[in-house]
């Protein structure tokens, strides 16, 4: 094609190639000019009807005239190809731009935009603000002259936008989008670039309007101020998941020197319901404006009646070191731990914990917290106040000035100033907390003063000890573990009654059981956390981490009534909530307590109403729900999993798997081509992580894609696979929960032999499933994989029912219900039970199974 002539246009260079077509410079001969060509997919210019649909938008595109829109010149027609004439635009993409960041200047920096800036300094990788903001205006004025011509362009994202070499926007590939939309251009033709643009109407399929330019403006908004995009995932799933179902990761979190007004653009911009968006891009134009010209805006006042759980929270955001001597930075810590657990000693409080604040403060990690600051964290955190302030020491006095403020309004609602010997901390710290209590109007009882005036330890030295431990313990690093574990020693050899030092160090000890799943953790880390409840029973904090380890050691009575007691104490915190559901639920299968799975669903719930974005908690909840055939549930779980674990944007612990599991799903609903999608793309993910749940779900993927096999009567093929999997576990015996699954793939081994004919192999199979079942005490099982008797007794089942066995498979089936299995869209599919669909006994244990599915 190049150096060809097509009509008057000469072919100088290739361009670009993407679903709608191939893009050239080439030279206009007549008018002696540079214009770009971009030839349409033949499968337009070939059908009438879609042919007919772009010349009306084209047109219509055609006579648009604005700076910021880049000029259509003609439409073409030559040997059946149709091509558009536009203007040449030489400058580079924005996406390119963002891409390299802060590395090149945009355009020079007027005194006016210095101004707006203010004193911020951008992140090394980010466009400075005073930059995008002209960017922003000219994407805005020129999508409000397209919309005031009834044009919508219905693809914005960073890739159709040109700055050119005097730093003025051009949009591109007006006139296109609504030939994307088409029935000729099926998803090969699409892209996850594009998608991530996309609005939530448009991912629905549904009709659009200029709104959906206004959202698509928001993204790349969003993108040109932090580099990342709102909603990013390499699953098509599950990015149309958060586009329609989360809220992206705050703009301050990411850079917190965005202006607020530049925030709440961007967020408005963002709404999912098009009547909560911008009206129109004059409304959002008018706002830019107005931010450029130093306009300030107000912020939104907060709803007339705040939601029940908003109600009295609070955060404790760490405290600055005013004295410039960096040897007390370790108050900035020990100052929040200690005001956060005196705080919740309160019952009228909700206080946020300090793992939860820690995460919150990361990205300031570094920077001095400023008013501003503490607000943004407030929003993050959903609390209604924050308690922030600084402390200076003079001499040998010790200054702490505390303040608390209102999240919405941002008012300070009170402050408080204690002042004292540095001996005297732990009063100082409990008069900050009695006073901002008397702000508040709150009641305290009697008992409440008293925890509160009860000091953790009286020794200064160890009280350092321990708050410089806690600030080790928050980064959760293996390094950073080792050295809070040293520090919590230290404090403990000087005050060997301190609770709050013990549970740090019992705590440092679970989760190196976590990372390296040596047993002998799990019972240290028990040990001191029991010496911190008897120091200090009402202490939350060792209850929920006994609770997780009483669970691993299958102490599981002491493990629920453990986690009842952390959920008491500190209701409000998520994994409370998650580690006494995980008790009930694995109480429910290893003892048969099945009343308990209720409670265990309810726990979940509110795990994740308290955080929505803690993946295990999905994760659990969806494999109840698939262990007792709701598999609609399941999979809305399922999805919530995919989309977190490939966002990033998750709180609590990391998770992995979701793919693997959400694979399942669709197997188990004859969607094979979906399932094998998920579980390639799930041994893809887990290369790249070196999680410890990592190869246990390897193993897991391996299974459930032999199985896919299997049911497609391809036995060999599912043979190789069960071989893998059992390579895998040979490679990596202590990996977690793997125990049960070669257990499992030995049963499905001689189901495949079964089918083969090869009896001898079968039996052998069946044999050691047995033999492994059996022997299965002390077992290392997890839920989430399928660890636990009453699948296996239900895979039983199925190989004896498969043999026409079947008053064996009638005995195991009865097992398995009798342990918690209520699967019955498995049972009604699987072609072994066949035989058994009219017998009194299978028909009895059918009708308790959906007895079962409805108590949950």
């Amino acid at each position: 094609m190049i150096g060809k002539s097509i009509l008057h246009y000469k072919i100088v260079e290739k361009l670009g190639e993407g679903g709608m077509g191939v893009v050239y410079l080439a030279e206009d001969t007549r008018l002696e000019r540079k214009v770009a060509i971009k030839f349409l997919p033949r499968q337009i210019a070939a059908n009438a009807k879609e042919r007919k649909r772009f010349e009306i938008e084209a047109k219509a595109a055609a006579a648009l005239n604005h700076p910021n829109i880049a000029t259509i010149h003609a439409i073409e027609e030559a040997k059946g190809d149709i091509f558009i004439v536009m203007e040449y635009i030489e400058g580079r993409e924005l996406g390119e731009i963002i891409a390299v960041g802060a590395k090149h200047s945009v355009q020079p920096l007027s005194s006016e935009q210095n101004d707006v800036a203010g004193n911020a300094s951008p992140q090394p990788d980010h466009i400075p603000i005073d930059q995008i903001i002209p960017i922003a205006i000219q994407i805005a004025e020129g999508l409000q002259a397209a919309h005031e011509k009834d044009v919508v362009h219905r693809d914005i994202k960073s890739s159709n936008i040109m700055i050119d070499s005097r730093g003025r926007v051009k949009i591109m590939d007006f006139g296109l989008a609504k030939v994307r939309g088409g029935a000729l251009l099926t998803k090969e033709h699409t892209t996850l670039g594009t998608a991530a643009y996309m609005s939530p109407e448009q991912a629905r399929g549904k009709a659009v309007d200029q709104r959906t330019d206004i959202w698509s403006f928001g993204v790349v908004f969003y993108e040109m101020l932090t580099g990342e995009l709102p909603f990013k995932s390499e699953f098509e799933q599950a990015l149309i998941y958060l586009i329609l179902n989360e809220e992206p990761q705050p703009l301050t979190s990411l850079r917190p020197e965005i202006p607020f007004e530049i925030e709440q653009i961007v967020k408005k911009a963002l709404e999912k319901d098009v009547q909560q968006r911008y009206g129109s891009m004059k409304e959002l134009l008018e706002d830019l404006e107005n931010f450029r010209r130093g306009i300030r805006a107000v912020p939104a006042q907060a709803p007339a009646t705040e939601p029940e759980v908003a109600k009295n929270s609070v955060a404790v955001i760490d405290f600055t070191n005013l004295s410039g001597d960096a040897a007390l930075d370790w108050l900035c810590g020990g100052i929040a731990e200690t005001v956060t657990v005196d705080l919740k000693k309160i019952s009228a409080l909700k206080v946020v914990g300090r793992e939860r604040v820690a995460k919150a403060m990361a990205p300031f990690a570094g920077q001095k917290i400023a008013e501003e600051h503490t607000l943004i964290l407030g929003k993050n955190l959903g609390v209604r106040w924050v308690v922030w302030g600084g402390f200076q020491k003079i001499g040998q006095t010790l200054r702490i000035t505390a303040h608390f403020s209102e999240v919405s309004s941002g008012e300070w609602v009170g402050s408080t100033k204690a002042d004292g010997a540095m001996e005297d901390i732990f009063k100082l710290q409990d008069q900050i907390v009695i006073n901002l209590t008397d702000t508040l109007n709150l009641a305290l009882t009697p008992s409440e003063i008293q925890k509160i005036e009860t000091p953790e330890t009286l020794d200064i030295e160890a009280y350092e000890y321990c708050a410089r431990a806690r600030q080790l313990f928050y980064r959760f690093g293996k390094s950073s573990f080792e050295q809070a574990r040293e520090l919590f020693e230290q404090a403990i050899a000087i005050d060997p009654r301190y609770a709050l030092a013990y549970s740090g160090l019992g705590s440092v000890h679970i989760f190196r059981f976590i990372g390296q799943a040596d047993v002998r953790d799990l019972d240290v880390g028990i040990s001191y956390l029991q010496k911190a409840i008897e120091y200090e029973p009402d202490l939350a904090e060792p209850y929920l981490r006994l609770t997780y380890a009483y669970t691993r050691r299958q102490r599981l009575e002491e493990a629920v009534q453990t986690g009842q007691k952390a959920a008491a104490l500190d209701p409000e915190n998520f994994h409370a909530h998650y580690f006494l559901a995980a008790a009930c639920w694995f109480k429910a299968l290893q003892e048969y307590e099945l009343t308990l799975v209720a409670d265990a669903v309810a726990h979940l719930k509110k795990t994740i109403a308290l955080q929505p974005q803690f993946e295990p908690a999905h994760q659990v909840i969806a494999w109840i729900y698939m262990q007792n055939g709701r598999y609609s549930e399941a999979k809305e779980h399922w999805e919530q999993a995919v989309a977190i674990e490939e966002s990033g944007k998750f709180e609590g612990e990391r998770f992995v798997g979701a793919f693997t599991h959400l694979g399942n799903w669709y197997a188990r609903n004859q969607q094979p081509e979906a399932a094998l999608e998920c579980f390639q793309r799930s041994l893809k993910l887990l290369e790249k992580s070196d999680h410890f749940y990592c190869d246990t779900i390897r193993v897991l993927t391996y299974c459930y894609w032999a199985v896919l096999h299997y049911h497609r009567g391809q036995y060999d093929e599912a043979l190789k696979l069960y071989k893998t999997g059992r390579e895998l576990v040979a490679k990596n015996p202590k990996a977690m929960g793997t125990d049960y699954l070669l257990i499992k793939i030995q049963l499905w081994r001689a189901r495949s032999f079964y089918k083969l004919g090869m009896q001898r192999e079968a039996k052998q199979n069946l044999e050691a499933a047995l033999a492994l079942f059996q022997s299965r005490k002390g077992y290392d099982f997890n839920i989430i994989w399928e660890g636990n008797d009453a699948q296996i007794y239900y895979d039983f089942a199925g190989y004896y029912a498969l043999g026409n066995q079947l008053q064996e498979a009638l005995e195991y089936l009865r097992k398995a219900v009798a342990c918690g299995w209520a699967d019955l869209p498995s049972l009604e599919a699987d072609e072994g039970f066949a035989r058994l669909r009219e017998d009194a006994e299978y028909q009895k244990i059918v009708l308790e199974i959906k007895v079962r599915m409805q108590l949950l």
